[in-house]
């Protein structure tokens, strides 16, 4: 997992946005880009369609643009199964939900 710059912060997005993961279908990494307009604390939660929790992650971040990358591992580091995975990005004025599809 990594939460990374884009190197884009001194482009100040207008609104909050998530794009769509890529590549998806993934193996065995997946990427997700995102936009801050303002200082926030960000949450990205991967769930299971079952609706168990498989990975949550923080972080507080500046105006900008984003990366976040999954490697399809659980909080523990242990490698998932093929399968659809829900990714939700959650800020206290924003929430998203996309859809990841794991194959082996």
């Amino acid at each position: 997992i990594s939460l990374l710059s884009t190197g884009s912060e001194s482009i100040i997005p207008e609104k909050f946005s998530m794009s769509a993961n890529y590549p998806n279908p993934f193996n065995p990494v997946t990427h997700v880009n995102f936009d801050i307009p303002n200082q926030s604390n960000v949450t990205f939660t991967i769930y299971s369609l079952l609706g168990q929790e498989i990975l949550s992650v923080s972080a507080s971040y500046e105006p900008g643009s984003y990366k976040f990358t999954w490697n399809g591992r659980d909080q523990l580091g242990n490698e998932l199964s093929s399968g659809v995975y829900l990714l939700k990005m959650e800020t206290e004025n924003f929430l998203k939900t996309r859809k990841l599809v794991l194959m082996k």
